[in-house]
């Protein structure tokens, strides 16, 4: 269970006029692994102002050695994800996807949280060219996530396990270089946005019919799905080929995600072929007979 340590910080901003700061963290924060922290702030304004988390993090670790998904954050009670819709990122201070490697480019969050450098100090990462913007720090558009009336509270959670940092021979604590609030005039596009990522959930609704279908085992080792649809009579096919295997049916060389796809639609009524060139991981492959199946 997380323990949950409070720290409080009261700090109230009347409505700015001009950009305004203040540090929730005088001092460097320190989270073991596997717990939270959680910090309370005054009131800030959201009507024409924008309110901006800024968190400076490190995973201690003896040297540098890459990073990964391990700060989790909620305020009043709501975790700070990296969108609040499909056009809305709260990530403002760097691409949400950029280099996290020489060659490398991923997200800056994922299943266990913010990405988080593994890093001796708030310094050594600085000098690794490939980063965009300052490795260490996340500013956030946390706007319509703060509470205008009453106090917030912040949770920073580090979700590494202890197994990992045994594994990793390292303490692995969250460590919290800077910790900032910061207001600014205009309205937050976190305001206008419509919640549209929420879970699709399937209350019953009847879905798509059985396809028919017919299969057959290739030579070379490819396997062909046919599926005819009665009005345009459509036909899908697949083709799947190992590593380095020779030509499929034809069309393309094997590879890994080799070849292309592509295809045609008769508009008149007549068949039209759709193709994709795929790889396989050296599994079995068997022919599909034709029946009934979703």
């Amino acid at each position: 269970m997380l323990r949950l340590l409070s720290l409080a910080c009261l700090a109230t901003l009347a409505r700015p006029a001009a950009s305004e700061e203040f540090s929730l963290a005088p001092t460097e924060i320190r989270v073991p692994v596997g717990e939270a922290k959680a910090l309370e702030f005054g009131t800030v304004p959201q009507n024409d102002t924008t309110v901006l988390l800024e968190v400076k993090a490190r995973m201690e670790s003896p040297g540098l050695g890459g990073s990964m998904y391990f700060l989790e954050l909620k305020l009043n009670g709501q975790p700070v994800l990296p969108a609040k819709s499909r056009t809305v990122c709260r990530l403002v201070n760097k691409p949400f996807e950029s280099p996290v490697a020489a060659g490398i480019v991923s997200q800056w969050h994922g299943s266990g949280g913010w990405r988080v450098l593994y890093a001796p100090d708030f310094e050594a990462a600085k000098s690794q060219r490939f980063y965009a913007g300052d490795p260490y720090t996340l500013v956030l558009d946390v706007t319509d996530l703060t509470n205008p009336a009453a106090e917030n509270r912040l949770e920073l959670t580090n979700s590494a396990t202890p197994a990992f940092a045994k594994r990793l021979n390292s303490s692995l604590d969250l460590v919290i270089g800077a910790l900032n609030v910061r207001t600014q005039p205009g309205a937050s596009p976190t305001m206008a946005a419509a919640t549209v990522l929420a879970p699709v959930i399937n209350r019953g609704e009847p879905g798509a019919g059985p396809a028919a279908y017919e299969g057959e085992l290739l030579p070379g080792g490819g396997v062909r799905g046919d599926r005819q649809r009665e009005a345009a009579g459509v036909r899908l096919s697949v083709f799947v080929s190992e590593r380095g295997a020779e030509p499929v049916g034809g069309r393309g060389a094997g590879g890994e995600r080799a070849g292309r796809v592509g295809g045609s639609d008769g508009g008149d009524g007549g068949d039209g072929d759709w193709t994709g060139l795929l790889s396989s991981a050296n599994h079995p492959l068997r022919a599909a007979e034709g029946g009934n199946r979703g």
